[in-house]
C-alpha cells in the first residue's frame, strides 16, 4: 500500500526522491527529513560512524526555520486581509454641456427679379398700323438679355382685346443702360388704348459684346420720300476681331423725344479685323419732323 509522504515541517505532499540513507529534501520548504521503515520491511542497518551533535541538530533547526517561515506567511496574509480597501482612483470630472441652442439659419434675401421699364415717346401712324417709339431701360442690378416688349390692346373699359409681341432689337443691356426702340403695331384689333410691357431675364451667358470702335458720321440728308439718310464708317479700334458690327441710329427732337430709330450693319459674319473699317447706310422716317440731332450706338461680337 502506497502512502503519500508529507513534509514534517510544512505539511506539504512531498514527492522528492530519497537519498540512499532515506533522506528527503522537501520540494516546498527545503527541510531535510528521514523516513524510517518498519522492522519487517526495513533493510538491515549498515554500521555508520557516530553522529555528531551538530549533525543531529541541523534537521531540527531547519524544521524550526520552516515553521517560522510558514508562520510569517500566514501572518502576512492575515495582515493583508486586515488592510483597509484602497482609495478609489480619482475620476476626471466630465463637464456637463449646457443646453444646446439651435438657431435657425439666417434668411437669405431672395434675388430680385430682372426688370426693365419702357417710356413711350410718340406714335407714328402708317395706314391701318402704327409705330410706337420709346426708350427701354434696364433697371436690374445685372445685364439682361434682349428685352421682349408686348403691346397689349384694351377696349374703353380697360379689358384686354389683343396682344402683339416685339423685341428691342438690341444686344443685351448692361445695368442702368437704355436703348431707343420702335415697335410696329401691325393692323391691330379695334381698341381704345394700349400699353407696352417689358419682359426681361437675367443674362446667363457671356455674349462677347465689343464696343471698341471709332465712328465717323456723314451728314444726314433728306430723301425724296421724306426719309433721312444716315451713313458713316466704323473702325475696329480693339485688339480682337469683331463680327456683326451693328449701328443703331436714332433721330431726336429738341425735347429729347425719339422721332425715329433704324438699324444697319457695318460688318456681318465676315467681321472686322483690328484696325479694319466698315461702312453703313440706313433710312429713318420721322413723320415729316426735322430731327434736332442724330445719335449712334455701335456694338459687335467677338
Amino acid at each position: 500500500m502506497l502512502e503519500i509522504l508529507r513534509c514534517p515541517a510544512c505539511g506539504a505532499a512531498d514527492n522528492s526522491p530519497a537519498s540512499p540513507d532515506h533522506t528527503h529534501t522537501c520540494s516546498f520548504c527545503s527541510v531535510r527529513y528521514t523516513v524510517r521503515t518498519t522492522e519487517a520491511s526495513a533493510p538491515k542497518p549498515t554500521p555508520t560512524a557516530p553522529t555528531s551533535p551538530a549533525t543531529v541538530q541541523a534537521p531540527v533547526a531547519a524544521w524550526v526555520l520552516g515553521l517560522a517561515a510558514v508562520a510569517l506567511v500566514v501572518l502576512g496574509v492575515a495582515r493583508e486581509q486586515r488592510k483597509p480597501p484602497p482609495d478609489p482612483l480619482p475620476v476626471a470630472a466630465v463637464p456637463v454641456p449646457a443646453a444646446l441652442t439651435i438657431s435657425a439659419p439666417a434668411e437669405v434675401a431672395p434675388e430680385p427679379a430682372a426688370s426693365a421699364t419702357f417710356v413711350e415717346h410718340r406714335i407714328r401712324k402708317e395706314g391701318d398700323s402704327y409705330w410706337i417709339l420709346g426708350v427701354v431701360t434696364n433697371t436690374s442690378p445685372w445685364a439682361i438679355d434682349r428685352p421682349q416688349l408686348d403691346i397689349v390692346y384694351m377696349d374703353a373699359a380697360g379689358k384686354e382685346v389683343g396682344v402683339a409681341t416685339g423685341y428691342a432689337g438690341s444686344d443685351p443691356l448692361a445695368p442702368g443702360t437704355s436703348v431707343p426702340v420702335n415697335l410696329l403695331a401691325s393692323k391691330p384689333p379695334a381698341h381704345a388704348s394700349h400699353r407696352v410691357e417689358p419682359h426681361v431675364q437675367k443674362l446667363s451667358y457671356d455674349p462677347g459684346i465689343l464696343t471698341t470702335f471709332d465712328h465717323e458720321e456723314y451728314a444726314p440728308s433728306l430723301g425724296i420720300l421724306g426719309e433721312w439718310n444716315a451713313s458713316g464708317s466704323v473702325t475696329n479700334s480693339g485688339t480682337a476681331p469683331a463680327r456683326f458690327v451693328s449701328v443703331r441710329v436714332t433721330a431726336w427732337d429738341d425735347n429729347d423725344t425719339v422721332l425715329g430709330v433704324e438699324y444697319a450693319y457695318a460688318a456681318g459674319e465676315e467681321g472686322l479685323a483690328p484696325g479694319a473699317t466698315g461702312r453703313y447706310s440706313t433710312h429713318l422716317y420721322t413723320g415729316g419732323q426735322k430731327p434736332a440731332r442724330f445719335t449712334t450706338q455701335i456694338t459687335g461680337r467677338k
